[in-house]
């Protein structure tokens, strides 16, 4: 994982930074995850993190949907609804990264015209 390459050109597009360290996100979910929630049970590793809301991009280890996008809620005890905290499903990084970095930008940026247009980040963490 430490050459993940979400666009064509290799960059992440704000609002999105990349984490080349793992920040233990397994655990730090585990009290927002009730038993019927889709990551219940699953190993995750925290890949990015967006910079203007509370979604994490994170690896769902052994899974075919490998990637998603949860937005966290820092509840301390699970959400009586499985829905939350919410997820956005992606098979790959190229999906995620057409269909979920490149509208996040748009969304972010104040045109809202070129995703590539803007900050980047070349991929070193902070």
């Amino acid at each position: 994982m430490n050459s993940l390459r979400p666009s064509p050109s290799g960059s992440w597009l704000m609002p999105w930074e990349p984490l080349l360290s793992i920040e233990g996100l397994a655990q730090k979910l585990f009290p927002e995850i009730g038993p019927r929630h889709p990551l219940h049970g699953s190993m995750v590793r925290q890949v990015a993190k967006r910079l203007d809301c509370d979604d994490v991009l994170v690896e769902v280890v052994g899974s075919e949907r490998r990637l998603a996008v949860v937005h966290r809620t820092y509840g301390l005890v699970p959400d009586p609804d499985s829905r939350f905290p919410w997820v956005t499903w992606y098979a790959d990084f190229e999906a995620w990264a057409a269909n979920g970095m490149r509208g996040d930008h748009s969304e972010f940026t104040s045109d809202g015209d070129d995703p590539d247009a803007g900050d980047r980040f070349d991929g070193s963490a902070r």
